[in-house]
Parts: structure tokens; sequence; C-alpha cells
């Protein structure tokens, strides 16, 4: 065989060999496809909340998105929403440009440019665009672009159209507590604002005037009272944990609620101190610790993505010393370091530890109690403090995540318990003139002229041989 045949042949061989490879390689792709990204900030990947909620969905959701074909952020929704698809088969989605197809904008109620509507089985919910974008206040001196936070509003979505009940959530008021409807930095309008997210139902309840806590009350939350609760309210709370009822306590350092006792029978102490923290601590100071993690479904994914919680003034909570009573379950959630006391002389303004007076650490800021009961499963948790769901404090560290954990622990909706998403900051770059003449000349004029004499002295040179 002449040796042209043989290079012929083992090229064909080759040539097929390659084709094959590659189709394997592409039919492997096909059927087990991955993403992956890249970017700096992880801008593309889904939070945990998210991908455990289109893990959990069991019916379809259509999803209509109504962006301008010319808006910045159609990329976004469409890269996220492809995201979501890639996550669950059952979603399904597409978009419209509403100045292109008014007709269909019409149809599904849509005013204005940007709108995304959730569908599933008869239930509907839109996200209009406040709730996908976050403006940042006017500032001349800073020039910030807007945020696209669509993936928290987006899941939040899914989980209305998706969940077949909302529950509701009571927040006693009378006694000086937080109140829902209060805007200022000491108000939980924004916990109310979490709540709702999350598909809860919010009421407040005045037990001193309504006796009695609604009949469909499913978890009870009792933020931080400042006068003491009348014996009859105490009974009431005492009578729904009883029956399987769900509580979360907050009781802010300095202040005597009266709570002492209904704590005592489900096992839990509340400390007339507060925590001081030299070895994990805030910028404010050891009045602030950062606590560390105990082990529950609570606080498991923070601690796993190690993400701190901030508290500003905290007293001590913990188990009831000499043991709880059978069926009584208490859990760590929260702990300080070896390098904390609690501090009993709230009036000493030296804060040091006094050997035989203060309480040497690690020492425990919040617990998690379960008891088994014929009506159900009681859940309770008990906290040190109030001030770190605050509006001026719930969106420091992961304080949002932690509180609404509690909740869908206390709920029995371990499924929410997560991280949630963050909002996604369009990346631009801000070019003062001197920078941007300087790219100007480097790449329209110093890069083009380089590349020719260095190319025209190569051919001047092969010329001359």
């Amino acid at each position: 065989m002449k040796r042209y045949h043989k290079f012929l042949i083992n090229s064909i061989i080759m040539t097929v060999a390659v084709i094959g490879v590659a189709g394997a390689i592409y039919y492997i792709i096909s059927r087990h496809h991955y993403r992956f990204d890249l970017t700096q900030a992880n801008k593309f990947s889904l939070s945990l909340q998210t991908i455990k909620t289109l893990r959990g969905l069991d019916r379809d959701v259509e999803i209509t998105a109504f962006f301008s074909d010319v808006d910045p952020f159609k990329e976004t929704a469409k890269d996220m929403l492809e995201e979501y698809s890639y996550r669950s088969g059952k979603i399904k989605y597409r978009f419209v440009d509403p100045e292109k197809n008014p007709g269909e904008a019409k149809k599904y109620g849509v005013k204005g440019l940007r709108a995304v509507v959730f569908q599933s089985e008869g239930s509907r919910k839109d996200v209009q665009e406040s709730e996908m974008m976050s403006y940042t206040m006017y500032n001349p001196y800073e020039q910030r672009p807007p945020e696209f936070k669509g993936e928290e509003a987006f899941t939040n979505a899914i989980v209305a159209v998706t969940q077949r009940e909302r529950r509701l959530v009571c927040f006693i008021e009378g006694h000086g507590e937080r109140r829902i409807t209060d805007i200022e930095r000491e108000g939980f309008s924004e916990v109310r604002d979490a709540l709702d997210k999350e598909n809860y139902n919010i009421q407040s309840v005045e037990l001193i005037k309504e006796h009695q806590l609604p009949a469909s009350c499913y978890v009870l939350i009792i933020a931080a009272p400042e006068k003491p609760l009348f014996e009859k309210e105490i009974q009431e709370i005492d009578r729904f944990l009883e029956g399987g009822g769900k509580a979360v306590v907050m009781s802010d350092p300095v202040t005597t609620p009266g709570l002492e006792k209904l704590l005592d029978r489900w096992g839990v102490s509340v400390g007339d101190d507060v925590v001081v923290d030299r070895g994990s601590m805030f910028f404010f100071g050891p009045l602030t610790p950062i606590p560390r993690y105990g082990v529950h479904t609570i606080t498991e994914e923070l601690e796993k993505q190690n993400v701190g919680t901030i508290f500003p003034g905290v007293r001590t909570v913990s188990e009831k010393k000499g043991g709880v009573r059978k069926g009584v379950e208490v859990s760590v959630l929260l702990r300080s370091s070896e390098e904390s006391w609690a501090e009993k002389n709230l009036e000493d303004p030296s804060v040091k530890y006094d050997e035989g007076e203060d309480i040497k650490g690690p020492v425990t800021m919040a617990v998690a109690v379960s008891v088994e009961k014929k009506g159900g499963e009681t859940r309770l948790v008990v906290v040190g403090d109030s001030d770190f769901v605050s509006n001026s404090a719930i969106n420091e560290g992961a304080n949002r995540d932690l509180f609404l954990n509690m909740v869908n622990w206390i709920a029995g909706e371990e499924k929410k318990i997560s991280i949630r998403p963050r909002s996604v900051e369009e990346e631009k770059v801000m070019l003062s003139g001197a920078q941007a003449q300087r790219i100007f000349y480097i790449t329209v004029l110093i890069l083009p002229a380089a590349v020719l004499i260095f190319g025209g002295g190569i051919w001047m040179r092969r010329r001359n041989r």
C-alpha cells in the first residue's frame, strides 16, 4: 500500500474517532447538563431558600414576565427565570414586551413596563416593579445604580400560588411591646413585612381586651413587653401552649414582663442580667455580642454558611436549673464565647467581671423547646433580646434569616428554613474624564498603532531577505 493511501486511511480513522468522541460527549451533556456561575459575586446562583422551594414543588407554575425589550434588567430577570426553570421542571416562563403587545398586557391587567405574573391552579400573584427593584435615595456624591431583588420577590410569589394555607401569626400588644405598625427604628414593621413575604397572615391581639387568642392563631409572638402581663393573660397563653400551640417569646434586658412563671413551666429560665462578650462582639462593643450557634434545625444553615447575627443588648436564657418536666426537650440556639460573662450589676458603668457575682461564660442567649402533646406538638422559642429584629437591626448580618427560621420551625414549616435571597446590584464602571481619556488613547490609538508598526517591521524584514 502506498504511503499516500496509508496517510488517507489514518486521517479518516482519526476524523471518525474525533467525531465519535465529540458525539458521545454531546450526548452525555445533553442529558446530564450542568450550569456553572463563575461571576465574582455568584450573581446567577440561587439562594438555598429558592432551591428548596423549587425542589418541593408539586404543581406547575406559569410565569409571564412583562419587560420592555430595551429594559436593561430584562436579561437579568431572564437569566434568573432560566435558572428557576433549570432547577425545576414545574416552572414555565415567557417574556412579553408590553409596548409591542399592549393587548396582552391589558388581558393580564398589567400596568407599567415591569411586572411578573405567577399562576398555578387558579391562584395568581403579581410582582410589581417596586417589589423587584430597590432604589437608593439620591446622594449627589454617590451615584449608585438600582438593585434587582427579583429572586426574593419571585420565590415568595411561587410560595404564595402553590401553598394552600396562610397561617396566622398573632402579636401580643398592650404592655409596651414592639408594634408591627411602628415604622420607627425601634418598631417591628420590617418584621411584619418579612412574615408577609413568607406567606403568613399577621394580626395584633390585645388579650386584655379580647380575653382570648383567635381560634385561627397558629403562632403567637410576644415581642418584649415592658410592663407585666396580667395573670389572666398568662393563663390564656399557657392554655394555648398546652393545646399544642407555638410561640416565640422575646424579653429584653432590664425589663420584668412577668413571664418567668410561665416560662418556668416549660423548662426555661430568663436571667436578670446582660451578656458581655469580649471574645465575639460587633464594632459597638462587648454589649453587642455575635453569638455562636447551637446544634438545631433553626441554626443549621446559618452555621454551615458561616453567617453571623448581631444582638444589641441581650440577657441570658437557659434551661431551667434542676431539670425540666417529663417530655420537655430544651435545645440551645445561641451561646456566647468563652471570653464572656452575664453581668448581674446592671447599674455598674465599669462593665467588668465580678467573681462570685456574675456568671462566667459561655452563657446561653436563646433556646428552643419542643413537647409532644395530645393536641399536637408544642413548640416554643425564647430569646433574650428583641432589638435584633427591630427596624434598625433586622437587616444586619443574618438577623432576618434567624428570626424567620425561628418562626418557620415553630410553625412546622421546616422546608422554609434557609438563608434568603440577596439583592443583585447592576454592575457599572464609573470612570472619571481622565480615566476615560486614557482608555481611549490606549485602545483606539496606541494599541492599533503598535500592531501596525510591529506587523510592518516583520513585513519589511521578510521582503528584504
